[in-house]
C-alpha cells in the first residue's frame, strides 16, 4: 500500500541533538524546554544513539537512579534504526511497527537528516497511523493476555 508521499515529506527536519557525556537531568531539561519526546546522540557531530522519555522513565525513574549522576550514554539506544528519506512513508510505519518504535531516524549518507514521529504521520496521512496503532495493540494483548494468565 504505497502512499507516494515519502519520508522527506513528513518528517521532522529540525533535529534536537545532545551529546553523550550529558547528565540525564539536563536531557530531560532540553527534552521539556524544545517540547520532544526523543533526542539524537552524539558523539563529536556522529549521530550514535537515541534517548526517548521512555528511557528516562525505565532506565534511571523506575531504578531510581541520580538523574544528575546518570549520564545519556548510560541510557540510551545505541542501535540507530534509520530510513532513506526518498522511500515511501508506507515503508517507514511498517518498519516502525516491526521494531516497536515511535521516532525513526531519518538517514542520508550515513548521517541523521530528520526525524519521524507517529505524530509526523498522522498529520500528513492519518489512515496509515491505523496500521501503526494495531501492531502495537496486538503486542499489548499479547502482553496483556500472558499477565493475567500468570496471575491464576
Amino acid at each position: 500500500m504505497k502512499t507516494g508521499i515519502t519520508v522527506a515529506d513528513a518528517m521532522t527536519k529540525s533535529l534536537v541533538k545532545i551529546e553523550l557525556n550529558v547528565s540525564v537531568q539536563e536531557c530531560a531539561q532540553l527534552m521539556i524546554d524544545k517540547k520532544v519526546g526523543g533526542l539524537i546522540v552524539q558523539d563529536r557531530d556522529v549521530a550514535v544513539g537515541i534517548v526517548t522519555e521512555k528511557d528516562i522513565v525505565a532506565k534511571v525513574v523506575a531504578k531510581k537512579l541520580d538523574s544528575d549522576a546518570t549520564l545519556v550514554q548510560d541510557i540510551m539506544s545505541s542501535k540507530l534504526i534509520g530510513i532513506d528519506p526518498s522511500k515511501d512513508l508506507y515503508d517507514a510505519i511498517v518498519l516502525m511497527a516491526e521494531e516497536n518504535i515511535r521516532r525513526l531516524p531519518v538517514m542520508f549518507g550515513g548521517k541523521v537528516v530528520g526525524l519521524l514521529t507517529a505524530k509526523d504521520v498522522l498529520k500528513i496521512e492519518p489512515q496509515l497511523i491505523n496500521y501503526l496503532a494495531e501492531k502495537f495493540q496486538i503486542r499489548e494483548e499479547d502482553q496483556k493476555a500472558i499477565f493475567f494468565k500468570s496471575q491464576g
